[in-house]
């Protein structure tokens, strides 16, 4: 399902704080040494900027229509300590000591970041310690300079090695950042502007940063209060982060080792307590950054909710999130205390796609504090406390990390032709699919060209709503030597959201999963893989080529064809979009849900007799469910 957070990868990339002095006008130049020095001289010179070892700022900003405050102490040559604070209901602490990077997020948990969020937290120690501007900066770092046509601004675009690239767009002149742009997430341009210069012994700062995406509702302003030179700290900002204690999550380890789960489709349910009412239906998520609970169920149980963030996920839409703070999940055997959550709803976003109801997700906050074993061939999650884990099966063992709050691993996929491509994909329990690429790294790296048979399917759907992609097979994925033959991959087609982030290769979904017995150690960073009797299945997709929605909470039973594949049986057969299904293979649509559907459009080869409903007529028809990818 992959669930919207991208929150803390947002906070990384707001940090960015430009240091800017005035300077005499200038000539234009596009020639990168005569940049750097012009913008160090503008700075206040390189001998200034060599003196600086440290600086300690603090900062109001208001974000997600909430105010709160950042503390940021930055030290040479590349140490970065960020603190944020919003109102007491959000906080986020990043760490950055040379090549390595952490995050402790709101609820207390300490991790060690990778991927496109640890990129964006080494750009910030790097820009932040004025590296591109000291003696001995290398104009290499400079990959490209061009003239802004509007503007007449330089625009220079600075990538530091294992560093998300910026371009800035200076004035000629005065030679100060008037803006930048770096990547967001989610394929997302985020554009910060610098105004309000004060000086400090010797330095101007820009006082006011405003930030802002494609999503303004959550649009970032920061001003300055204070800035320290060179202070001196009692102690030390960049020893390593201390986890909150808490009470160990497993308070019965007999009855958290199994405890029973529901299966639809791949799709993991289980029974959650929230402050001690319920049980509640959750899906177990492990591509959700946070966990998430309906709005309407969390304003029922009385839960404090603030702010408002604007997310998204699979789909190219986006869906609104407050935060409830306070509140303590169960689960049979477990409990973790004090959580801060999103709300979102779900009802109104997911529930009638995947036609059962959902009154949350577990997510990050939750599943990390665990080692999850999850036996889907006989409906059960072990939870364990990993302070006494031992594994001692003898599956295979593949490297775990985390960006942006969600596991991931990587994987090689070979397609037809034998084109090999090796990608760090997110992990993702959450999802129905196989293999989901995101369209840039499909294209970069031309896995559609490869592709035998594509069909366009839009009836994809997620957080932010529907989703387009082109649907085929691969010759095979590979995670940590384990093969999984012409598994079927999707390559998303949408313009925003997950499907079209430049950072990401895409996500391995429960259709892969599935096959295995796995364990998710998030503590000790292992993905643990036993195959199960169905590893060696073959792998189908809808035979059917029609997809359907239903009626919502209360009227699960009610389906409606939302799509239909080009060149698919349900086109052949003259099924349109609109129609809606009686019955099917002789049973009413009442005996039916929606998972159960599903599996069987893509089950077996067969002729199944649908009844429809069409414009007040009822019609029958023989569909043939074939393979056509």
């Amino acid at each position: 399902m992959t669930n919207s957070n991208r929150i803390p990868l947002l906070i990384v990339a707001i940090c960015g704080l430009f240091w800017c002095l005035s300077g005499a006008a200038t000539a234009q130049t596009t020639n990168p040494q005569e940049i750097l020095d012009n913008w160090a001289k503008a700075i206040g010179g390189r001998d200034l900027i060599d003196s600086i070892s440290s600086i300690e700022t603090e900062s109001k900003i208001t974000l997600f229509g909430m105010e709160g405050s950042i503390n940021q102490k930055v030290s040479t040559p590349d140490q970065v300590n960020f603190e944020l604070d919003l109102g007491g209901i959000f906080s986020i602490t990043n760490l950055i000591v040379g090549e390595q990077t952490w995050t402790k997020d709101q609820n207390g948990h300490v991790v060690e970041t990778d991927g496109h969020e640890k990129a964006s937290m080494l750009s910030l120690a790097f820009f932040e310690n004025m590296n591109h501007l000291r003696s001995g900066a290398s104009i290499s770092l400079i990959t490209k300079v061009e003239i802004e046509e509007s503007t007449g601004y330089l625009a220079l675009t600075v990538s530091p090695p294992n560093c998300t690239e910026i371009t800035y767009f200076l004035d000629p002149a005065t030679w100060l950042p008037v803006r930048s742009e770096s990547d967001a997430s989610a394929g997302d341009l985020m554009t910060s502007f610098y105004s309000d210069w004060q000086q400090t012994q010797g330095l101007l700062l820009a006082h006011k940063v405003h930030q802002t995406t494609s999503n303004t509702s959550n649009d970032m302003d920061l001003v300055i209060e204070s800035v320290r030179v060179n202070p001196t700290w009692s102690t030390d900002p960049f020893k390593p982060l201390s986890e909150k204690q808490i009470a160990s999550a497993v308070v019965d380890p007999k009855l958290a080792a199994s405890i029973p789960m529901k299966l639809r489709g791949v799709h993991m349910y289980v029974d959650v307590m929230i402050n001690g009412q319920g049980p509640f239906q959750f899906i177990y998520d492990t591509g959700a950054g946070m966990t998430v609970i309906d709005k309407g169920l969390a304003e029922s149980l009385g839960l404090s909710m603030q702010g408002e963030i604007e997310g998204g996920g699979v789909g190219e839409g986006s869906v609104n999130i407050s935060l409830a703070v306070g509140v303590d999940i169960g689960m049979q055997g477990v409990e973790v205390l004090d959580q801060t959550i999103a709300t979102l709803n779900i009802q109104g976003t997911l529930e009638e796609r995947i036609g059962t109801r959902v009154d949350g997700i577990l997510g990050f906050g939750f599943i990390s504090r665990f080692v999850t074993e999850v036996d889907y061939a006989n409906s059960r999650i072990g939870l364990h406390d990993p302070k006494t884990f031992k594994y001692q099966g003898d599956g295979v063992v593949v490297p775990m990390s985390m960006d942006n709050s969600t596991p991931h691993i990587e994987a090689t996929v070979t397609c037809h032709g034998g084109k090999s491509v090796t990608g760090f994909f997110l992990l993702d329990t959450g999802s129905g699919g196989t293999v989901s690429m995101a369209g840039p790294f499909a294209e970069k790296h031309g896995v559609i060209e490869s592709m035998p048979k594509t069909v366009l399917y839009s009836g994809g759907f997620g957080a932010g709503g529907e989703s387009t992609s082109l649907v085929g097979r691969l010759k095979s994925v590979e995670l940590g030597g384990l093969v999984f033959n012409e598994p079927v991959i999707t390559v998303s087609q949408d313009e925003g959201g997950v499907g079209a982030d430049v950072s990401s290769a895409g996500l391995i979904g429960g259709r892969i999963l599935s096959r295995c017995r796995i364990f998710l150690n998030y503590p000790g960073g292992q993905l643990i893989l036993e195959p199960n009797d169905k590893f060696a299945d073959s792998f189908n997709w809808n035979k059917s080529g029609l997809t359907v929605s239903t009626g919502g909470r209360g009227d699960f039973h009610h389906f409606t064809i939302v799509s239909i594949v080009d060149g698919s049986p349900a086109q052949k057969m003259g099924l349109r979009k609109g129609d809606q299904l009686l019955e099917v293979a002789g049973k009413p649509a009442a005996e039916w849900v929606s998972d159960e559907l599903s599996e069987l459009f893509s089950g077996k080869d067969q002729d199944l007799e649908l009844v429809l409903q069409r414009d007040g007529k009822t019609i029958r028809v023989t569909l043939k469910l074939r393979d056509f990818i």
